[in-house]
C-alpha cells in the first residue's frame, strides 16, 4: 500500500487528520450495507529521531463522521516525518486500512 503525502505540520500546531474509508467500502462485501464500526490509528517513525513517535496521537480517533475517522494531531519532532496507520473495521469483520505520511517542519 502507497501512503498519501500529507501537507507538513509545525511542530506546535495541533492538527486533525481525516482517513476516509468510504472509498473503500465499495471493495467490501456487502458494499450497499458497509460501514465503519471501529477504528485505530497508529504513528510510527518514518524518518529522523523522535523516541516516542505514538505521543502525536492525541484522544482516540473519532468516528462521529464515519465512513471518515478523524485523528487529531499534537507536536512531533522539527525533521521528522511520522508514517500514520489508519485500520478501520466494519460491521461485516472487513479490516480496510489507510496509510499518510506526515513531515513535520517548522
Amino acid at each position: 500500500m502507497k501512503a498519501d503525502l500529507l501537507p507538513a505540520k509545525h511542530p506546535l500546531a495541533i492538527i486533525t487528520v481525516p482517513f476516509d474509508f468510504g472509498p473503500l467500502l465499495v471493495e467490501c462485501a456487502n458494499p450497499a450495507t458497509a460501514e465503519v464500526v471501529s477504528a485505530t490509528v497508529t504513528a510510527t517513525l518514518f524518518s529522523g529521531t523522535d523516541p516516542t513517535p505514538s505521543a502525536i496521537l492525541a484522544l482516540a480517533p473519532d468516528l462521529s463522521q464515519a465512513p471518515t475517522v478523524l485523528q487529531r494531531i499534537v507536536g512531533g519532532v522539527d525533521g521528522a516525518s511520522y508514517l500514520l496507520t489508519g485500520l478501520a473495521t466494519t460491521n461485516s469483520g472487513e479490516v480496510i486500512v489507510l496509510e499518510g505520511l506526515l513531515p513535520v517542519s517548522s
